[in-house]
């Protein structure tokens, strides 16, 4: 395979999913309440390292506009195995886990309406109204929330890669 970013984006998807793996295996409720921010810190650091690499055989000088570039393909390829793996997970090996995320969503409610006390909390009587159903994964939710992800939090995260990971190469624009 040619593109790097295509490769490191296949490594950082299949890291992810073998971590939610291994956060399921620990429980359902691990799972659904680390793997998500476990992820992001997967994509992250797999997104850094193939701007370094990616910079590296540039010649060491890479614009922002080739770090965002090279940066939110590795995210866009990590993302479609996540939702792959939520999809098959959800759907065909464990259909209880959208009970846990109902029940994680009204204890985060309550918690949210302990801490500003307000009474009553709209918060947590929106939380209690979900039922499964509204949860259910589909091919076309699961298709549009991957998109969605491409741009929240993908694009914001390519953005702070690029911007971390680029380096002018300043004579060369001189002489232009």
């Amino acid at each position: 395979m040619k593109n790097k970013a295509v490769q490191t984006g296949i490594i950082s998807g299949i890291t992810i999913v073998a971590l939610n793996v291994l956060l399921y295996l620990t429980g359902g409720r691990n799972m659904i309440t680390y793997g998500g921010y476990s992820g992001w810190l997967i994509h992250l650091g797999f997104m850094f390292y193939a701007n370094q690499m990616y910079r590296e055989s540039l010649g060491g000088a890479m614009t922002f506009k080739e770090g965002f570039k090279n940066a939110w393909q590795v995210f866009a390829v990590a993302s479609i195995f996540e939702g792959l793996f939520a999809y098959v997970l959800f759907n065909f090996v464990d259909s209880s886990l959208y009970e846990t995320v109902r029940q994680i969503g009204i204890e985060w409610a309550a918690w949210s309406c302990e801490l500003s006390k307000v009474d009553p909390c709209l918060a947590l009587q929106d939380a209690e109204k979900v039922q499964v159903g509204d949860l259910k994964l589909t091919l076309a939710t699961t298709l549009f929330s991957t998109a969605y992800r491409l741009i929240i939090p993908g694009a914001l995260f390519a953005v702070l890669i690029a911007a971390m990971t680029k380096r002018e190469d300043l004579f060369s624009n001189k002489l232009k």
